[in-house]
C-alpha cells in the first residue's frame, strides 16, 4: 500500500526568529510533514533521504553546510541572520577536548565559534562562574565547579582567588 502526503501545514509560518534568544526556529509541523515525505519517498518511489550526510537532498555543495547556500539560507529569514552556519550545521562526530590558558581572575572565555562549546571547570578556588550572554546580561550560575554550555558570542566568566582552576573547553 502506497502511503499518501499529507498537504503541507502552509497555515505555520516555516522559520522564525526567536524574539527571547534572536535565533531561527523550524515549525514542528514543518518537520513533521518533511519526514513524512520523506517516508513517502522511500515507500513509494525507493528514493532514500539521507540527512546528515546530505545524500539524496537537493541544495548546497561540498563547501556548504546547509541544504541551501548561504545567501538562500539567510534569504529565507529575512536577511535577518548575519551567520547562516548557525541556522543549520551538519559538524563532524569528532569530539575535540583542550585546556585554554587561564588568565588572571576574573578570566573570561568567549565562544567565537558558529556553534555550542562546552566548558568545564575544576577548581578549589572558584568563587563564581557566570554566564554573559552578547547583550552583556551576565548570570551567575549559582555553583563553583561543574559544566557550562555557551552559545555563539555568550561567554562564561570564572572568579578565583588563589590557584588558578582547570578548565577543559569541549568542541565538536
Amino acid at each position: 500500500m502506497a502511503l499518501i502526503l499529507q498537504f503541507p501545514p502552509t497555515h505555520n509560518i516555516l522559520i522564525d526568529i526567536d524574539r527571547t534568544t534572536e535565533r531561527p526556529t523550524f515549525d514542528v509541523h514543518w518537520l513533521k510533514w518533511f519526514l513524512d515525505l520523506a517516508k513517502v519517498l522511500n515507500s513509494n518511489f525507493g528514493i532514500k533521504v539521507t540527512h546528515n550526510t546530505l545524500t539524496g537532498l537537493d541544495g548546497g555543495d561540498g563547501t556548504n553546510f546547509f541544504h541551501f547556500s548561504a545567501a538562500q539560507t539567510i534569504g529565507m529569514l529575512g536577511g535577518r541572520l548575519a551567520d547562516a552556519s548557525l541556522f543549520h550545521t551538519h559538524r563532524g562526530a569528532t569530539t575535540v577536548v583542550t585546556t585554554p590558558a587561564v588568565g588572571a581572575s576574573p578570566v573570561t572565555f568567549t565562544n567565537s565559534t558558529s556553534y555550542t562549546q562546552t566548558y568545564v571547570i575544576k577548581g578549589v578556588s572558584v568563587s563564581q562562574i557566570a554566564y554573559v550572554t552578547a547583550a552583556a546580561t551576565t548570570i551567575d550560575l549559582g555553583f563553583t565547579n561543574g559544566a557550562v554550555t555557551v552559545f555563539p558570542n555568550d561567554k562564561v566568566k570564572i572568579t578565583y582567588s588563589g590557584a588558578a582552576p582547570v578548565v577543559y573547553l569541549i568542541s565538536r
